[in-house]
């Protein structure tokens, strides 16, 4: 069987970091996990980050797979942004 593929933004992250949510997916083996280089950029830029959070951040992330951003990924953000739009807001209300 193939792998599922499945991206997780930062929220996720810091939730399994900060207390292993989410585990069952980012352990499976089955579950290709992927991340984007602003997750990336947002986890290391944590005011105060100690050093130990570093290395716990940058082992998580070794075993992921980065995901960087180039035209057509902004491109269909944008498109999927602008299509969905009452979705965002109805989100944060």
């Amino acid at each position: 069987m193939a792998k599922v593929n499945f991206l997780v933004d930062t929220d996720i992250l810091i939730d399994y970091l900060n207390r292993c949510h989410y585990r069952s997916i980012l352990q499976n083996t089955k579950i290709q996990v992927y991340y984007s280089v602003i997750t990336k950029k947002e986890l290391l830029s944590k005011k105060g980050l100690k050093n130990s959070e570093k290395k716990a951040i940058l082992n998580v992330l070794s075993k992921l797979r980065l995901i960087n951003l180039d035209n057509q990924i902004a491109k269909e953000y944008y498109t999927l942004r602008t299509k969905y739009q009452d979705l965002a807001k109805k989100m944060l209300s």
